[in-house]
């Protein structure tokens, strides 16, 4: 009775830490820069479908996404090179694991702190947060 006891909870253990992929950091940061890059060539639909998570995207339209940047490329200018400053792994029981990404972009004009959460989508690395601050 323990024996069995025990390989149900050693199953359990394993496939509860299959389940969750965790994210590899560099994958992460490949998917990030690809996406400055798009944001900046102004292809909203490729950051929207490539890059971002499906729960990212549904808070704006395609159309709001497109307004919002190319009011900050007016703002900023073009970019003009990007360092990544801080990263991270988060991992927590229960919770999906994530890379933390902070960039320091450099734009024509200004230059910008931008942090990027990214997670497994699908199989892929995908963008499920993506904050920009004025440096």
């Amino acid at each position: 009775m323990n024996k069995i006891k025990l390989v149900i909870a050693c199953l359990v253990l394993v496939l509860a830490s299959c389940s969750m992929e965790k994210p590899d950091p560099a994958k992460a940061k490949e998917a990030v820069e690809s996406c400055l890059k798009a944001i900046d060539a102004g292809d909203v639909a490729k950051v929207r479908s490539d890059y971002y998570t499906s729960e990212f995207v549904q808070a704006e339209t395609e159309e709001q996404l497109k307004e919002k940047f190319t009011k900050l490329k007016e703002v900023t200018g073009s970019m003009t090179s990007f360092d990544v400053t801080q990263s991270g792994l988060q991992e927590e029981t229960g919770y999906e694991s994530a890379v933390l990404l902070t960039y320091s972009v450099k734009h024509e004009r200004v230059t910008t702190k931008e942090e990027f959460v990214v997670v497994i989508e699908g199989g892929k690395h995908k963008i499920g947060s993506h904050t920009i601050v004025n440096e």
